[in-house]
């Protein structure tokens, strides 16, 4: 028995609808296998993060870090991370490995003077470090190393009262700072008109290089404001 032109016509058309549906499948699990967001050292750049500690102190956060926010401590920029990043956009993060190991004591000691919270540098070794491709040691080897590499301007360093400023004249700060810094590079960071971190893109030879698009300023209006450096008394 024949089958009917119709129904031909309508097996044919089944048959190509999933061949096309089965295409797209299989292209789709060849582009997540491509990039594969949690594969460590799988990254264009780094994004280094500047917090500004005594925004942070002002929060109700800062009243559980007395590493960081006690009376005596008079914190400027701080570092706060040293993220991989893609170039087209996001980042990998919590990678993992059967060679990676947790973070030392003696690292944190180490680590203290310029990443003033404990907490923060075992969280940004899970996060982030991990994506590295790098050992805990040699990941904030290089974070210090990228944090040392960006000079502070000097208005900015330990203003005893605060300080508003144009959102133009931060950047324009840090590229007089830093030659060779260009503004595609640098981002700032606010909290309604407060300035909570400059973040800096970074080649993985930590040399100033173009952010991804997903990088970009996150500031309300043209001005901000640097909170003053704490006095060092109770």
């Amino acid at each position: 028995m024949t089958n009917h032109p119709l129904a031909t016509d309508r097996i044919l058309t089944g048959l190509m609808a999933f061949g096309l549906l089965l295409g797209l499948t299989l292209t789709g699990a060849g582009s997540a296998a491509a990039r594969d967001p949690a594969q460590p050292g799988h990254f264009d750049y780094y994004l280094l993060s500047l917090s500004w500690s005594p925004e942070f102190c002002a929060s109700p956060s800062g009243n559980n870090a007395p590493d960081q926010c006690a009376p005596s401590r008079r914190y400027g920029f701080v570092l706060h991370g040293l993220w991989p990043q893609y170039a087209s956009g996001g980042y990998p993060e919590a990678c993992t490995s059967s060679n990676f190991k947790g973070v030392s004591e003696a690292l944190i000691n180490r680590m203290l003077p310029i990443m003033p919270a404990r907490g923060l540098i075992r969280h940004e070794w899970d996060k982030h470090g991990t994506c590295t491709g790098l050992t805990a040691d040699a990941y904030f080897d290089q974070a210090a190393k990228a944090y040392r590499s960006i000079r502070i301007p000097e208005a900015y360093q330990q203003p005893a009262v605060d300080l508003p400023v144009a959102l133009t004249q931060v950047r324009a700060g840090f590229q007089a700072a830093n030659p060779g810094l260009d503004g595609n590079a640098l981002s700032v960071i606010c909290k309604k008109q407060y300035l909570t971190e400059v973040r800096i893109c970074l080649s993985p030879a930590l040399v100033p290089t173009p952010c991804g698009p997903d990088i970009r300023n996150q500031c309300r209006g043209d001005k901000v404001v640097l909170r003053a450096v704490r006095s060092g008394h109770p």
